[in-house]
């Protein structure tokens, strides 16, 4: 699942994003369902497998190299330390991970949303609409007699649109 495609919005197809939003939401929705799951499920086998080792470390501590009498920080100790635990937990950690990242680009398009509705007020607005020149200046014009005017108006009309579009 590719986030940043998903997140880019198209300004000049706000009604193709618009349209796509709700099918993104419940793509990712569906996935963090899934990934809940997994990470559920990575967890309840960390806790089977530290409980399988807590009974074998206790039933047999000489084996996990402690002594007759011992301690139940000595027997978290092993267990922390065998393979078997250890590969659980990073199954859990990786599960975890996997559900962060889903969460997080859940969250991102809802901000998309806002984006998306915001990028639709611009475009009612006339926000992205050409420059347009004054009246009483083009009437003044007449017959492009003055063409100096005629550049310098030009110039401000492209520097607005790069101030518009750009932030300049």
């Amino acid at each position: 699942m590719n986030f940043r495609e998903m997140l880019a919005i198209d300004q000049h197809h706000l009604d193709y994003e618009l349209l796509r939003q709700p099918t993104l939401v419940q793509i990712v929705s569906e996935e963090l369902v899934r990934a809940e799951t997994k990470r559920a499920r990575a967890k309840e086998n960390v806790e089977l497998v530290k409980a399988e080792l807590y009974t074998e470390v206790r039933n047999n501590p000489a084996r996990y190299n402690i002594n007759e009498r011992a301690t139940e920080g000595a027997i978290q100790a092993a267990i922390i330390q065998h393979a078997r635990y250890r590969e659980a937990m990073e199954a859990y950690l990786v599960a975890k991970e996997d559900h962060g990242v889903l969460s997080t680009g859940l969250e991102a398009l809802q901000h998309k949303k806002s984006a998306l509705e915001n990028g639709v007020r611009l475009l009612l607005s006339g926000f992205w609409a050409p420059p347009s020149v004054p009246r009483n200046v083009v009437e003044n014009l007449g017959d492009n007699s003055n063409r100096a005017t005629q550049e310098v108006i030009d110039g401000l009309n492209r520097d607005v649109v790069l101030r518009r579009r750009f932030g300049r």
